[in-house]
């Protein structure tokens, strides 16, 4: 599965933003395909349930700002 993020800048592509799932037993891959964009492919195992609120943060602009908090999103 891929999940798509969109930010509203321009952002330092050294800086890997990170996904949070709702269950541990599931992971995600980043990877950026634009300036303001990128995916993470997500992994979830057989028999998991993976659906809930997953949370994205950690990017930074290209003047070195963090993003402010994390942006929340229902995964399904």
């Amino acid at each position: 599965m891929t999940y798509q993020v969109v930010f509203s800048e321009l952002m330092a592509i050294d800086a890997v933003p990170q996904l949070t799932l709702p269950n541990a037993t599931t992971s995600a891959v980043w990877a950026w395909v634009g300036a303001n964009r990128g995916t993470f492919t997500i992994t979830i195992p057989a028999g998991i349930d993976g659906r809930g609120t997953l949370a994205v943060g950690g990017g930074k602009d290209t003047s070195n700002n963090v993003q402010a908090a994390p942006h929340e999103a229902p995964l399904q």
